[in-house]
């Protein structure tokens, strides 16, 4: 059981039609459930930002670290670069990524 939001008279889940004032109800049901429906994926797309700019990050300095550890230590190991590079290649895939979810955050809270 729902109230009209123009006159607040109690209306069945199933009118289209207030019965007191008129007021269309189905219309502004369906944008209450769309305006949700944004909310849930904004929300969503709001961690998928921050986890991919924090996997990113995390990616992007260890593979700075381990690149710097190669040539400041002096290590024997050729691998390391490799993975180094490897890590900071994926960081930056991560970083746009992060980027990409961002905008679309932009993009659904202009549509609320």
């Amino acid at each position: 059981m729902s109230f009209c939001p123009n006159c607040g008279k109690k209306v069945e889940g199933d009118e289209a039609y207030c019965s007191q004032c008129g007021n269309e109800l189905v219309k502004q049901e369906t944008e209450q459930r769309q305006i949700a429906r944004i909310q849930e994926e904004l929300k969503d797309t709001r961690l998928n930002e921050w986890g991919s700019g924090v996997t990113g990050g995390i990616l992007l300095v260890a593979g700075i670290v381990g690149i710097i550890a190669y040539n400041v230590l002096g290590l024997d190991y050729d691998w390391i670069i490799f993975v180094g590079i490897v890590f900071i290649m994926v960081g930056v895939v991560f970083a746009i990524i992060s980027g990409i979810y961002g905008k679309k955050c932009r993009d659904l809270k202009k549509r609320l």
